[in-house]
């Protein structure tokens, strides 16, 4: 294993749910700018293991399969945005479940995560990502 991905490994952590005296299933980063990137290994509820960046603790954009180390190395490199670049750039690799169907316009955005992820990361870049999303749609 490389270096990077030994780091990137390294910067999950399982938290404890309160009540149960349980792990959690799915890791966490630190959040930086009150976003983080989550791993899921579990396929119960999105039919495979997942990584997401979560903006703003609100808007989960997520990707199946394993990106711990390349969406957590984007994101240390340069910043969240770098994050959802990487997202945008893999964007066909995006769960069912990603949230990023309601802040491109694909379906309702009942719970307004319109305006955090516009926050987070920039109208250009929802702009981006509402364009990859188009692309792939056609």
């Amino acid at each position: 294993m490389s270096q990077t991905a030994t780091t990137a490994r390294n910067a999950f952590r399982n938290h404890e749910i309160p009540g149960l005296c349980q792990r959690s299933i799915n890791s966490t980063t630190k959040a930086i700018d009150g976003s983080y990137v989550s791993y899921n290994p579990s396929s119960r509820d999105y039919g495979c293991h997942t990584t997401a960046l979560v903006l703003g603790g609100r808007v989960f954009l997520i990707l199946n399969g394993d990106h711990r180390e390349g969406l957590f190395g984007a994101v240390v490199e340069g910043g969240i945005a770098a994050g959802a670049a990487y997202f945008i750039e893999r964007i066909a690799q995006a769960n069912s479940r990603s949230e990023h169907h309601e802040i491109t316009g694909q379906c309702a955005d009942i719970f307004e995560l319109t305006p955090t992820a516009v926050r987070c990361i920039g109208q250009e870049l929802v702009d981006r990502m509402t364009q990859a999303a188009n692309a792939i749609r056609d």
